[in-house]
C-alpha cells in the first residue's frame, strides 16, 4: 500500500482503491478483486506501478493527473464514437450501424472505446523492447499506450463503401463496414487532447514511435510522460 496524493482523493475516491488514509492498493488499483483485476488489461484503463516506484511523492502527484487526462480522454472518445456513428449512419442510411444488434456487439466486445495503458519505468522499459521501440526510460516518467477500437485499428484504411472488409474477422457477417471513415472523424479528438494535456493537466507526452508506426493491438501511440516539456 502506498499513500496517493490527499488533493485527489475525492476525485477518484470512487475509482480507485484507496482507504480514508489516502492508501492505494497496488496490486488491485481498482478495487475489482483479484479475479478481476487480473483482466484489467480488457478495461479502458490499465496501470502496471510498483509500489517502490511510488514512494516518491512527485511520481505519484503525476499519476493522478495522468490519470485524469487519461479519464477524461477515454470518455470524450466513447461518447464522440457513438455521436460519429450516429452522424455516419445518417450520411449511409443502409449500413445498419445503429441497429440494435450491432450495438450491443461494439458494447459487448469494448469496440466503442480506446484504452490506455499506464506503465512505470522498468515495465515500460520492457513493453518499449516488446515492441521492438528504442528508447530509454527516465525513472521519474511514465509509458503510456493508446490502443484504439480493435475495428478501427485493424480497419483503418477502409475509407470507401465499396472496399471489402473481412467482416467475419468480428463476427459481423453481411456487414460491410467504412470503419476508415469513423476513424478519421475520431482522430482529431485525440491530437487535440494530447495537445492541450499540459496545459490542462499538467502531464507533457512526448510520443516514442515513429510518423505511421503502429502495431495492430499492440499500440497506435506510444508516450514518455512527465510533469515538464523535456
Amino acid at each position: 500500500m502506498v499513500e496517493f496524493p490527499k488533493k485527489y482523493l475525492q476525485e477518484y475516491g470512487d475509482e480507485l482503491n484507496v482507504d480514508s488514509k489516502g492508501n492505494l492498493d497496488l496490486s488491485d488499483p481498482w478495487g475489482e478483486g483479484k479475479e478481476a483485476a487480473a483482466g484489467r488489461g480488457d478495461k479502458r484503463l490499465s496501470m502496471e506501478v510498483s509500489p517502490q516506484a511510488l514512494e516518491n511523492p512527485n511520481y505519484r502527484q503525476l499519476l493522478a493527473k495522468l490519470t485524469q487526462w487519461s479519464e477524461e480522454l477515454l470518455d470524450d472518445y466513447q461518447q464522440r464514437f457513438w455521436y460519429e456513428l450516429e452522424q455516419f449512419s445518417v450520411d449511409h442510411p443502409k449500413s445498419r450501424l445503429l441497429s440494435k444488434e450491432m450495438q450491443g456487439f461494439l458494447r459487448e466486445r469494448a469496440m466503442d472505446s480506446a484504452k490506455v495503458g499506464i506503465y512505470d519505468q522498468s515495465n515500460g522499459e520492457k513493453l518499449l523492447r516488446s515492441f521492438g521501440l528504442q528508447a530509454s526510460v527516465s525513472p521519474d516518467k511514465f509509458i503510456v499506450v493508446l490502443r484504439l477500437p480493435k475495428p478501427l485499428d485493424y480497419f483503418w484504411t477502409k475509407n470507401r463503401d465499396d472496399l471489402p472488409v473481412d467482416s467475419n474477422r468480428y463476427g459481423l457477417t453481411g456487414q460491410a463496414i467504412e470503419w476508415g471513415a469513423l476513424y478519421r472523424r475520431l482522430m482529431p479528438l485525440i491530437w487535440d487532447s494530447v495537445d492541450q494535456s499540459y496545459s490542462e493537466h499538467g502531464v507533457w507526452l512526448e510520443r516514442l514511435n515513429n510518423f505511421g508506426e503502429h502495431s495492430y493491438n499492440e499500440y497506435y501511440y506510444v508516450w514518455q510522460a512527465g510533469d515538464r516539456p523535456t
